[in-house]
């Protein structure tokens, strides 16, 4: 009696240190066919089966009409920005107080504002502070150095808050270029394929 019991024990061991042995081959290998995608700031490399996708070249195919978008120019500014059909220019302003693009659509609320530095004191670029917020992180946008911010309640002033925003600052002659898009804190296909739009003209 003591013996077939002892004989079903190692049976039932045997059955379930093979079962763990089967699951763990079974997932290791599933691991090792998985795409891998590497996400920092507003970059992206993904490999699947060696296959690389900088994250403008990716958000094409997720992008919808993409092939009728159309580039605004702002030349007293020194910018250009792609316009998405749905989107319309909202605001321009070019003067002492204000220099600004606003555009406007049913999901897309973003805007390029320009704010002078100080030539007598220059302000770094890592040390420029958006609406009172620090960057979060530091990246680059087709080759230029900018900062990224982001603020789930806005900017908040005498107990208001504004949209929740996610923005890019980047230094080029003696203006802080900053590009802002409002309603979250996450970039949609279309917001990253605005930001890698973006270019300097003067």
């Amino acid at each position: 009696m003591k013996t077939s019991t002892a004989i079903i024990i190692i049976a039932l061991v045997a059955i379930l240190v093979g079962v763990g042995i089967w699951w763990w081959a079974s997932n290791c290998n599933q691991a090792s066919t998985q795409s891998i995608v590497v996400i920092n700031n507003n970059s992206s490399e993904a490999t699947d089966n060696d296959d690389n996708d900088e994250i403008g070249d990716a958000n094409e195919n997720l992008i919808e009409n993409i092939d009728i978008w159309e580039t605004y120019e702002n030349k007293d500014l020194g910018f250009k920005i792609d316009i998405p059909p749905e989107v319309a220019i909202e605001l321009e302003m070019n003067d002492e107080h204000n220099r600004l693009t606003t555009f406007k659509g049913e999901s897309l609320n973003y805007e390029v504002r320009l704010r002078e530095d100080n030539p007598k004191h220059p302000t770094e670029l890592e040390n420029y502070y958006f609406l009172d917020f620090v960057p979060l992180e530091q990246t680059t946008i087709n080759g230029e150095a900018a900062n990224y911010y982001e603020s789930e309640h806005g900017y908040c002033d005498a107990g208001m808050c504004g949209s929740p925003f996610t923005a890019y600052a980047m230094k080029h002659n003696n203006d802080f270029y900053v590009i802002s898009f409002y309603g979250d804190t996450k970039m949609s296909p279309e917001e990253e394929q605005l930001i890698y739009s973006f270019e300097f003209t003067k």
